[in-house]
């Protein structure tokens, strides 16, 4: 069974390579996860672009403080 951080890394992939596809077609990124397909994925995702693209977050469970796992446009996954 994977772990919380392992569990966030599985969701925001999700997000990644739908982001990936959308691009593709759309010749840009999408701006709500209902343009992804993915508005019923998990309630605490969140989806915004950046400067340089976009960031899709979640909170990672079992951690006392408010951590969220991140990924970016250029897969970088963290925890912060």
């Amino acid at each position: 069974k994977p772990g919380p951080v392992e569990a966030a890394r599985d969701i925001l992939q999700e997000v990644y390579y739908a982001q990936r596809v959308f691009q593709g077609k759309e010749k840009r990124f999408a701006t709500h996860l209902s343009e992804l397909g993915l508005a019923n994925l998990n309630s605490k995702l969140e989806l915004q672009l950046t400067p340089t693209g976009w960031e899709a977050s979640v909170p990672v469970s079992g951690f006392f403080s408010k951590r969220r796992a991140f990924i970016r446009q250029d897969a970088l996954f963290e925890v912060r």
